[in-house]
């Protein structure tokens, strides 16, 4: 589900959790504690480091790109 822009990740942990919803609660929240933990460490340290070894670019300096982005442009920066 993450090839769907901005919402992709999203819709593919909540149909998720919802799943595993019917079959325990506990389990669900669980789940879904884990798969947007693992979100963060794949968005905020992995992703910048292999952007950075693709353009030459410090990590550090793609991750301070993101947060100026989001935050200027919002959503879409």
């Amino acid at each position: 589900m993450e090839v769907i822009p901005f919402v992709g990740a999203t819709l593919g942990i909540v149909t998720v959790a919802t799943v595993v919803a019917f079959i325990d609660w506990w389990l669900a929240l669980q789940v879904l504690a884990m798969a947007i933990a693992l979100q963060q460490i794949k968005d905020n340290l992995v992703a910048p480091r292999i952007m950075g070894n693709l353009t030459g670019l410090s990590p550090v300096i793609i991750f301070i790109s993101l947060l100026l982005g989001a935050r200027l442009g919002g959503l879409l920066g």
